[in-house]
């Protein structure tokens, strides 16, 4: 009667797949709880068949025992029945301990995923196992990543054991913005390209533009010279220090440069007559600078300047159009310089404070290069000489009559001017 017990509870607990003798499936590392239906006055006795050794962790001598299986193989397990009234009951069981799966997830290494890129990461020799369960939720056998994170997948075989994979680390950089401005759109002049771009994950190592020619130019800007009016393209291409790559191309028009040019009148000016009246005469233009010699600035279109001082002087017109492109024209003016002095022809040093000193009275006598005036008496005599224009002559040591004069100035251009006359001393 027991032995028929024990069989049948076998069969019923145990049986996973048919064969000849019920097949118990483990895996390795796992612990089990055997056990036979308990009678009265019965104990139990468990072995291994072969005096196979495994520890068993309780219940030895009881109904039930725990076992865990460190080594994989196929066991025997028997439980032998002894009860007070001398019978007895034998039955066994046989046990199957598998090795557990070894999920590999590939790719091995760490993954560095660009903006807006995805990974799919799949498990060596999948079909090996019955089901997974990735650590995001997903029960497919591979694995589409979009985002930064820790993955590993649990996979389970046909016997049910179960492993964890290692864990592989997917790091997403941040968003890359490309945009670059152009500034001057000219022909014969630089166009200048400079970078705005920008990279929320890994610095930017790598810029380079291409301006359609076959040729590439490195760098945060570049300047190029675009010898021909048309719609020209330029790329500026990207790298992130782990290879994330991005490009942008724009279009735009290179246009004709304006034409400068202007007249003046009257054709010949000099220190007492220094107005000079200028006329733009260049043509689609937005907005004129007429630069002088002297650090002065000008915007009307024509405007009329006053010089101040003879000598070769430089006008120069800037003139912009609608595209700001630029065209300049460099004139050279001369402006002359009148001599404009007064000596008078007699004088009366008798200290009245009226005409008691005789000298040249002039303008602009004070910019002179040099200066020398000198009186002679009839013999030919020097009686006064000076290199100041300041200094007069007041005759107070001579007798009245005619004395001769000479007045040698180099003046402002650098020319020789040389005067002579004659004066009337009067006392």
């Amino acid at each position: 009667m027991y032995n028929k017990l024990l069989i049948i509870f076998f069969i019923f607990v145990f049986s996973s797949r048919s064969s000849s003798q019920n097949i118990v499936d483990l895996c390795v590392g796992e612990t089990h709880n055997f056990s036979v239906p308990y009678n009265n006055g019965s104990t139990y006795n468990w072995w291994f068949q072969d005096n196979f050794i495994t520890p068993i962790n309780s219940g030895n001598g009881t109904e039930h025992i725990l076992l865990k299986f460190d080594t994989t193989g196929l066991f025997k397990l028997f439980v032998e029945e002894l009860h007070l009234n001398g019978c007895t009951g034998i039955d066994s069981v046989l046990i199957e301990v598998h090795d557990m799966p070894s999920p590999i997830i590939s790719p091995f290494d760490d993954i560095h995923l660009c903006p807006d890129e995805i990974a799919i990461v799949n498990i060596q020799n999948s079909n090996q196992f019955n089901s997974f369960l990735w650590s995001d939720g997903s029960v497919e056998s591979s694995l589409v990543i979009n985002d930064s994170g820790q993955y590993s997948v649990l996979v389970s075989d046909i016997y049910g054991c179960t492993k964890l994979s290692d864990t592989i680390n997917v790091n997403q950089d941040g968003p890359i913005f490309i945009d670059f401005s152009i500034d001057g759109l000219c022909v014969g002049s630089n166009t200048i390209f400079k970078s705005l771009s920008s990279s929320a994950g890994s610095a930017i190592n790598l810029l380079r533009w291409d301006v359609g020619n076959n040729s590439y130019i490195y760098g945060d800007s570049m300047l190029y010279n675009f010898g021909f009016t048309g719609n020209y393209e330029v790329e500026l291409f990207i790298e992130t220090e782990i290879g994330c790559q991005k490009s942008l191309i724009k279009d735009f028009n290179i246009f004709e440069n304006p034409q400068a040019d202007f007249s003046y009148y009257p054709l010949s000016i000099s220190t007492s007559n220094p107005e000079l009246n200028l006329v733009n005469k260049s043509t689609n233009i937005t907005n004129s600078t007429w630069v002088f010699d002297d650090t002065s600035y000008i915007f009307l279109e024509n405007p009329i300047y006053k010089y101040e001082k003879p000598g070769l002087h430089e006008i120069k017109l800037i003139v912009k159009d609608v595209n700001e492109c630029q065209d300049s024209i460099l004139k050279n003016i001369i402006v002359y310089y009148d001599f404009i002095i007064y000596i008078p022809n007699s004088f009366t040093p008798n200290n009245d404070s009226n005409n008691d000193i005789f000298k040249p009275i002039g303008l602009r006598m004070d910019s002179y290069i040099s200066y020398q005036f000198s009186i002679f008496n009839k013999w030919g005599e020097i009686v006064f000489s000076t290199d100041n224009y300041e200094d007069g002559w007041n005759g107070d040591e001579y007798p009245s009559g005619i004395y001769n004069w000479m007045l040698v100035i180099k003046d402002e251009l650098g020319e020789i001017r040389k005067e002579v006359g004659s004066v009337n001393l009067l006392k």
